[in-house]
């Protein structure tokens, strides 16, 4: 292939590829080398020859005689454009869950009056009612209704990003997992994977006087 001429594939991908290729020429690279490949042709142009030989030099090999077989694979690999194709990211299908119809404002109705006039009247939902009536007034059943309510309430305080991270279906590149999971299945990166910052609670301290 002309120097310049090849259209690099995904990095993770083309780590992947090259791996597979070394495998095959009896060279064994860690997940962990192939993240630090990744890494390194991030950093650099990946149509330029010269700097993706070198990114894999650097961070795949470790012993001198692991050079000749490097040399060797990075020229079936750079001959073939990268090996791997990407593969396309799968539809990701959002759920909208429907509305609590118990909670929602009081409706508007239109009436007309003897004389034939509309009158806008309003319908209140019966939580709207028990929100504004007087505890003295309650029936039974709206007591029920009120302890069932209650139940139903949770409190949560303010949340905020830690510095750990967690698996996740959307947001930072894992290139470690994707490789680990691409690893499983042939060296092919079926499915990438994510982690997003984990969100916890924030601390709560209670000064409480009892002068």
């Amino acid at each position: 292939m002309p120097e310049g001429g090849i259209q690099a594939p995904p990095m993770l991908d083309a780590a992947v590829a090259f791996g597979r290729v070394l495998r095959g020429a009896d060279l064994r690279v860690g997940t962990d080398r192939l993240v630090e490949f990744a890494r390194a042709i991030e950093e650099m142009d990946p149509s330029r020859r010269d700097d993706v030989y070198w990114a894999g030099r650097i961070t795949l090999t470790s012993r001198p005689e692991d050079i000749e077989v490097y040399d060797r694979a990075f020229e079936l690999f750079w001959e073939t454009g990268g090996g791997a194709k990407p593969k396309p990211r799968p539809k990701i299908r959002l759920s909208v869950p429907q509305p609590d119809r118990s909670v929602m404002p009081p409706k508007k109705t239109v009436e007309k009056n003897e004389s034939g006039e509309e009158a806008v009247r309003l319908r209140y939902s019966p939580v709207e009612v028990l929100r504004h009536k007087d505890f003295a007034l309650y029936s039974p059943e709206e007591f029920a209704e009120l302890q069932r309510l209650l139940a139903d309430l949770r409190l949560s305080g303010a949340l905020r990003k830690s510095r750990r991270l967690e698996p996740a279906p959307r947001g930072r590149h894992d290139p470690r997992r994707t490789l680990r999971g691409a690893m499983r299945t042939g060296g092919e990166a079926v499915r990438h994977r994510f982690r997003k910052a984990r969100v916890q609670p924030r601390r709560v301290v209670l000064l409480c006087d009892v002068s």
